[in-house]
């Protein structure tokens, strides 16, 4: 391609950067570089750093660039169209077409000189399948998807602007670089870029010879692809380029080659052929965080499944492609068959794999037999549904005329989980999303968060019920919320349970019963209540201490706070044990 730069009659270092961008042509070596195709953007505007450029971005056949490309001339107004057609008499723009000299445009775009709007030409967006969505409320932007894969954010753009003598606001559209160079390559033609540039510069040597004393310089270049002006104002100078350049070639970006991989290296690469055979009994071994990007995007389906102890977790995309037989091995380990990861899956998706595989080196270094965060998640739950099937059941005793149902206490239900897992309670999904030994402060403060607010989801108006029940005074506990209340409980059921009672010993147990004591053994619960108080830093420092207590080393989140996390996870899961356990022992007698 031509180097515009090299032919530009200023020095490089007097060229100002916007410009220079303007003028250097597009590699196709990084396919998601951000490509410039439509500006109007204007700076300081009389001031003393005043910029100002407006550019078009042509999509031209490959036939017609050489007789074409200096004969464009709009230039001078920046957009497609700059005014409605006058039409006297019916049928007489028939034939009309909106064009940049009877070619095409990536970009539409329409002013009179006080009001613009731009949006995506139809051939792009449908050439390519992209699905539109806007942001914003007045200053409205666009954005083109590619759902199909999904690929979001390919081309965007403000919708309108307005002109009173000065920009409402700057106006840019970009395109991802290789859904641009796809569609010029798909109808073979050239991206062409049409600007005007304005802007003040220094004065230097070089730019001094170059005016040769004289106040103003105009030069048309070789081939008309380009005028510049340069006028003296002030101290400084003006500088106008109007040009026409080609900007990208129909050529596709560069795509790696996914079966050039080399997944372990003591097999080297794997063929096309021995990947996709039936009889591929490889696997491999990828860390956890491949698993990051599926689930904090919304449009991907990937939660986990536990099935007869095993942990399925494939990822997929609105029945376009899953990975399948994705399995957990470890804590931070996923273990799948090396022809699944090529089943059916966008290249792209390969590639982010690939990023995340482990050499056998590695591997070695992980203990497969811990437990990973999504089993913790498991147990948790389970005693929640044990606890609400207790809790349920001890209320039926005490106040038998208007029974209730385990759901109504927490809403977690067994049936449920034993058939869908965990799919249908986001909290819980939350909690089991990939946690890192590296993991961050904040991210472990959401975490332990996430972990109160499931607590929080307890009834505190059943648990009231079974304790006034119980011989608590209502004024006494109307305040405590779901933690307190069950450490109430549990002290009770302690003494009646030391005691041997049965379950009619419950009422009226806490007029003889010191219930207000705190409980070590559900110490985690009210540690991991402070934990998740992010908003005070302070506080988190006697969290870790109370951690301590409980018998964490705090010399373990040097490194990050995974551990920190699977340490109280599993402690409050021994908290909710214990409570079931109390239960249990009174409802059995």
């Amino acid at each position: 391609m031509i180097d515009y730069i090299s032919n530009f009659p200023l020095a490089k270092e007097d060229i100002p950067e916007q410009l220079k961008l303007l003028l250097t042509p597009i590699s196709k070596k990084n396919p998601e570089e951000e490509v410039l195709v439509t500006s109007r953007i204007q700076v300081d505007r009389h001031g003393p750093n005043q910029e100002y450029v407006q550019m078009l971005m042509v999509s031209m056949s490959e036939d017609d660039v050489q007789s074409k490309i200096s004969k464009l001339g709009e230039f001078y107004s920046g957009v497609i169209a700059d005014s409605t057609p006058d039409c006297q008499h019916k049928g007489e723009l028939k034939d009309w077409i909106p064009c940049i000299s009877n070619c095409d445009y990536i970009v539409a775009s329409w002013g009179d000189a006080s009001f613009y709007s731009y949006a995506l030409a139809e051939k792009v967006w449908m050439l390519l399948g992209l699905s539109p969505r806007v942001i914003g409320n007045a200053n409205q932007t666009i954005i083109y998807d590619d759902l199909s894969l999904p690929i979001m954010g390919i081309v965007q753009g403000e919708v309108a602007n307005e002109y009173y003598w000065q920009q409402s606001r700057n106006v840019r559209w970009t395109m991802r670089n290789d859904y641009l160079r796809k569609y010029l390559w798909m109808r073979g033609h050239v991206g062409v870029r049409v600007f005007h540039y304005e802007k003040l510069i220094e004065n230097s040597e070089s730019l001094q010879k170059l005016m040769n004393g004289e106040k103003y310089y105009s030069q048309t270049l070789d081939d008309d692809w380009c005028t510049v002006d340069i006028q003296q104002h002030k101290r400084k100078f003006l500088l106008k380029v109007s040009a026409t350049i080609v900007a990208v070639l129909p050529e596709l970006c560069e795509k790696k080659d996914i079966y050039t991989l080399v997944w372990k290296e003591e097999e080297g690469i794997i063929s096309k052929k021995d990947i996709e055979s039936i009889f591929n009994e490889r696997e491999v071994y990828l860390k956890d965080t491949f698993l990051e990007k599926y689930e904090k995007n919304s449009l991907y389906d990937s939660v986990p499944f536990v099935e007869e102890k095993i942990c399925w977790c494939s990822p997929s995309y609105r029945n376009q492609w899953t990975f399948e037989e994705c399995r957990r091995i470890g804590r931070n380990l996923i273990i799948v068959p090396l022809r699944y990861l090529y089943k059916a899956i966008p290249f792209s998706e390969v590639l982010h794999a690939y990023q995340y595989k482990l050499s056998a080196t590695e591997i070695v270094t992980y203990n497969l037999e811990e437990e990973h965060v999504v089993s913790k998640s498991y147990r948790f739950l389970k005693e929640l549904i044990k606890l609400g099937e207790n809790l349920s059941k001890i209320f039926n005793v005490l106040i038998p005329k208007a029974p209730i149902e385990p759901a109504r206490v927490i809403a977690y239900i067994a049936q449920e989980f034993r058939d869908e897992g965990i799919r249908d309670y986001p909290k819980i999904i939350k909690l089991s999303q990939v946690a890192p030994l590296q993991m961050y402060e904040q991210d472990f403060l959401s975490r332990c968060k996430t972990l109160h607010e499931i607590l929080s989801d307890i009834k505190t108006g059943y648990l009231k019920q079974i304790l006034i029940e119980c011989g608590c005074k209502k004024e006494m506990i109307k305040e405590f919320g779901s933690l307190k209340l069950l450490q109430v409980l549990v002290n009770i059921l302690e003494v009646l349970n030391k005691n041997h009672e049965s379950i009619d010993a419950l009422k009226n147990a806490a007029n003889f019963i010191d219930w207000e004591v705190r409980n070590s053994k559900l110490s985690a619960l009210f540690i991991n209540n402070d934990l998740r108080q992010v908003d005070a830093h302070e506080k988190v420092g006697q969290a870790i201490e109370a951690l301590e207590r409980l018998g964490f080393d705090s010399q373990k989140i040097n490194d990050g706070y995974g551990l920190a996390l699977d340490f109280i996870i599993d402690r409050v899961i021994e908290a909710l044990e214990y409570i079931n356990s109390s239960a249990s022992d009174i409802l059995i007698r």
